[in-house]
């Protein structure tokens, strides 16, 4: 995607973070340590006077990113790697 090649949409005091990726190996699993990475980016980034939160994920994962928090905004038009994604969002007002 031409939106994955350069820097040029980012901006350092922005108030949109776009997480590019979240990994827990598989022995460390379904023992809450994506949320609490979640959890803790989300308020890390709102002291920071961040508004919200956004990534793209694929369908299979849309169940879990709801569990913390974030809204399905549908089919990215992103096609990384020759694939779908979905598009989410936290609003961070907690």
């Amino acid at each position: 995607d031409e939106f994955f090649t350069d820097e040029s949409l980012h901006e350092p005091d922005g108030e949109t973070v776009m997480i590019m990726g979240l990994d827990v190996l598989p022995e460390y699993r379904k023992m809450g340590l994506a949320r609490e990475l979640v959890f803790n980016y989300c308020r890390k980034e709102q002291a920071r006077g961040r508004k919200r939160l956004v990534l793209t994920c694929h369908k299979e994962k849309i169940k879990m990113y709801r569990k913390f928090g974030f809204d399905d905004l549908g089919e990215s038009a992103s096609e990384w790697g020759g694939e779908k994604w979905h598009e989410m969002e936290i609003r961070l007002n907690f």
